[in-house]
């Protein structure tokens, strides 16, 4: 779970950093390693972990544009497991998990809207909580990509119920999911009603892919 840019502890900007401090003069790549090094300074003393910059853009609003690099941007995007990889997995899946369901979605009843919000909670306690156990339970990566040291403010007036933990929980659950829900609802309601019709990959193969791959980055 490195990130791509991350250099690693035996990696050559450590040996820069190490250069600058035992006063090393070689060339004008040194002059370069010492800003970097006042820069990386100045973000080690507020951050734990500072990325390395400038963080690069999606190319494809990179002028002038160049085909190669756009075309193996969306290759590694859409075809490795990737944040827009899942969403797209998790969108097919809920959809054939509630198809049943939402053929009555024309008439708003609790029923199927239970039924919706019950699958958006399973989402988030599976992928918030997984990441919360394996992040800040086990602490499998330790600090490492970690902005700041600490695991989480234990208490305070600061938290609604006395800890960040049980706040997390409780407007992602019962504010988030909610909202979210209430949403969705609307949506499937709306294209109940015919007043969204659906772009389907039978239908409109063409307009589906385009739709699907900008997506992400249109959310992004």
């Amino acid at each position: 779970m490195q990130h791509p840019n991350t250099a690693s502890p035996s990696g050559n900007a450590v040996s820069a950093d190490n250069r600058h401090q035992t006063g090393s003069d070689d060339t004008g790549v040194d002059a370069g390693h010492n800003q970097n090094h006042h820069r990386g300074k100045a973000e080690r003393d507020e951050w734990l972990f500072a990325p390395d910059l400038p963080i690069g853009n999606n190319p494809l609003f990179e002028w002038p544009l160049n085909a190669r690099r756009i075309l193996t941007y969306y290759r590694d995007y859409w075809l490795t497991v990737s944040e827009v990889s899942i969403f797209f997995v998790l969108a097919v899946a809920g959809w054939f998990a509630l198809r049943g369901v939402l053929e009555g979605a024309a008439v708003l009843s609790a029923g199927w809207v239970l039924a919706v919000w019950a699958l958006n909670l399973a989402v988030v306690l599976v992928f918030a909580g997984g990441f919360h156990l394996f992040f800040y339970q086990l602490r499998a990566q330790g600090t490492d990509l970690k902005y700041v040291p600490q695991f989480g403010h234990r208490g305070g007036s600061r938290f609604t119920f006395g800890s960040q933990v049980r706040d997390n929980m409780f407007w992602s659950l019962a504010s988030g999911v909610s909202v979210w829900t209430g949403y969705l609802v609307f949506l499937l309601w709306a294209h109940a009603q015919g007043w969204t019709p659906a772009i389907t990959v039978t239908a409109q193969p063409v307009t589906f892919i385009v739709v699907a791959l900008f997506t992400g980055p249109w959310i992004a």
